[in-house]
């Protein structure tokens, strides 16, 4: 799934000056802070990643991602995306094994 709007894209054309009220402090997310929460079910465990405005979700239990999915889309403007095939510069492969990931990119 992808959130919309995570950060608002789009050049300024004259300054913007602004002061925080006193005792607001600016925060910035991290691109190297990426959020992992898991949580046991009755199915199993739900795996939920966040990555900037990209969310990653996997669990046997598909009512738990079916319910979560429909809080996010009531709060968010979303867009649902297909199987995962890559993230993060990894290929994600499914397999009836498992779900394997390669490296996609060898970088130098």
């Amino acid at each position: 799934m992808d959130v919309k709007n995570t950060f608002l894209h789009g050049d300024l054309k004259e300054e913007v000056y602004f002061k925080l009220p006193y005792g607001m402090h600016i925060h910035f997310p991290n691109i190297y802070d990426p959020s992992l929460f898991l949580q046991r079910t009755s199915k199993g465990i739900m795996v939920f990643l966040i990555y900037m405005e990209d969310i990653v979700m996997t669990s046997f239990d598909q009512e738990t991602i079916s319910r979560i999915k429909h809080m996010l889309h009531s709060t968010f403007h979303m867009k649902e995306l297909r199987n995962l095939t890559y993230f993060l510069d990894l290929e994600v492969h499914y397999h009836p094994k498992g779900i394997f990931f390669k490296s996609a990119k060898v970088h130098s």
